[in-house]
């Protein structure tokens, strides 16, 4: 059924076939026309590799300033190329200022180079393409070598400015960080002047020196505790021992014990007074327990009878003993009790300060923390600058960046524009479908029944017979003249067709032939 319907479609535009012939001629010769007439151009193309290796750069590795740093400035070059100052230049070294007479024609020329002239390429490979399209191949290849020229003048001064700049820059940072840390430096030590005692010591900051210095007063007082009973189990001791015995006659010429002691006692007297001054407490205890002895020996020098009786009362050396013992422990409590009392006091002090002192530690943190950070920016900037200088006696020494000139410009032999074989082959493309088409729109318009099927099937009608044409011999030859006709005009187009591939693709002026 489609097959049919097809075929019957086909017919009625073969129908109209010398239309379509029409058209696709009309179409075709205007069509190839124009593109004949559609002015060539040449393209010139330059490639050239940007080289930012050297031998230096393993030996000057951690020293210098890495020289990839260069290839950013050579693909910022490549996206500034195209800007006014340069195409300006580009028009004068290539003459073309020459062939303009207003501001007018200059702006627009410069616009119109702007958008030509096509540079990409860069990346990781370093390969740069420069191009560029005309009328005249010759000055194509002029724009693309003047180009390529200020490419690497400008990438070349770009880097040597920088080199510059960044010396500059890092010197200016130098004089402003030092300049911050001689003020870093000023302002710490006047603080430490004004806030003698309220820094951290060695032992840390306020609460380390706090949570020390009550540990010292938990200990004393411990110690305070410990000499406290040793003192009251020497007195209920005393309290149970005699103070006096008899002693007989004949003993009376040699030192009693008491005697020893004073003389103990006065030794260690001499000992403190070594060490010590009068008003130590240490050296009073022993004192009051000096005069004690000497009044306790002049009370026990009495005798227990009459004028007559043989026997003296003498100091007991236990009892003796045992006061001496509370004499020292009685002066150690007192030492243990001026401890405690200083130790108190630190601890009091210490808790009283406790906003200034933290106010302080704050404070100093501050200004050390600044002059950390003005010190290590400082020999950072130190640092680099010798990395600069480094980087720029190398520089000096090699070439930085070279450039290798992969594919240099040359004047192109074959336009790149008009695809003259594809706009032929478009213009047939059209033509053919151009007269194809009218062709069956007229069928359209003026329609007809080729089958007696299709009048039964659009009218609704029963066929009751039909009248076949008869076609004389005039009328045969005149169908095979046609058709022979037509295929020649058919076969002309597409051997003009096959001409024109041929003349465009291999370059042959057929205008100029004639």
């Amino acid at each position: 059924m489609q097959s049919a319907i097809l075929l019957g479609e086909i017919r009625k535009c073969w129908r109209y076939k010398w239309i379509a012939m029409g058209v696709a001629l009309v179409v075709c010769s205007a069509g190839w026309f124009a593109v004949h007439l559609i002015p060539d151009k040449y393209e010139s193309m330059a490639r050239v590799y940007l080289d930012t290796q050297s031998m230096l750069k393993p030996v000057l590795k951690g020293l210098a300033i890495d020289s990839d740093v260069r290839s950013t400035v050579a693909e910022t070059t490549r996206r500034t190329l195209l800007r006014r100052s340069n195409l300006e230049k580009l028009i004068r070294d290539t003459d073309m200022d020459l062939l303009l007479d207003t501001p007018e024609q200059k702006e627009h020329l410069i616009r119109e180079l702007g958008t030509s002239i096509q540079v990409s390429g860069g990346g990781r490979n370093n390969i740069y393409t420069i191009s560029y399209q005309n009328r005249d191949a010759l000055l194509a290849k002029k724009v693309v070598e003047t180009s390529l020229d200020i490419f690497v003048e400008t990438a070349l001064g770009v880097v040597r400015k920088d080199s510059s700049m960044t010396e500059g820059f890092i010197d200016e940072q130098i004089d402003d960080y030092e300049a911050r840390l001689t003020a870093a430096e000023e302002r710490l030590k006047e603080f430490k002047r004004e806030n003698v005692g309220f820094m951290p010591t060695e032992a840390g900051g306020y609460f380390q020196r706090l949570s020390a210095a009550v540990d010292d007063l938990d200990e004393v007082r411990l110690e305070y505790s410990e000499a406290e009973n040793r003192r009251n189990v020497l007195a209920a001791q005393i309290e149970g021992e005699v103070p006096f015995m008899r002693e007989a006659e004949n003993q009376r010429d040699v030192q009693s014990p008491l005697d020893t002691r004073i003389n103990a006692m006065r030794e260690r007297l001499d000992d403190l007074l070594l060490q010590f001054t009068e008003q130590h407490p240490d050296v009073i205890s022993v004192m009051q327990s000096i005069a004690d002895l000497e009044q306790q020996k002049k009370k026990g020098m009495t005798f227990d009878g009459g004028p007559n009786d043989k026997v003296a009362l003498v100091n007991s050396p236990i009892y003796q003993e045992l006061k001496i013992e509370f004499a020292k422990a009685e002066a150690d409590l007192s030492a243990l009790s001026e401890r405690n009392r200083i130790r108190e006091k630190r601890v009091s002090e210490l808790r009283g300060y406790i906003d200034k002192i933290l106010k302080s530690e704050a404070e100093l943190a501050k200004l050390n923390r600044d002059y950390e950070i003005n010190k290590n920016n400082y020999e950072v900037f130190v640092g680099r600058r010798e990395a600069a200088k480094i980087t720029r006696d190398a520089d000096q020494s090699v070439d930085s960046i070279q450039f290798k000139i992969i594919d240099p410009p040359v004047v192109a032999l074959v336009p790149v524009f008009p695809n003259r074989p594809l706009f032929v082959t478009l213009v047939l493309m059209l033509g053919i479908g151009g007269g194809l088409g009218l062709a069956w729109l007229v069928s359209k318009a003026r329609p007809t029944f080729d089958e007696p099927n299709e009048i039964r099937n659009t009218l609704g009608l029963p066929m009751l017979g039909g009248v076949s044409r008869l076609f004389t011999k005039a009328d045969k030859r005149k169908r095979k003249l046609e058709l022979v006709g037509f295929i020649l005009l058919f076969m002309l187009l597409l051997v003009a067709y096959s001409m024109l591939i041929i003349t465009h693709k291999f370059n042959i002026n057929l205008l100029g032939l004639v």
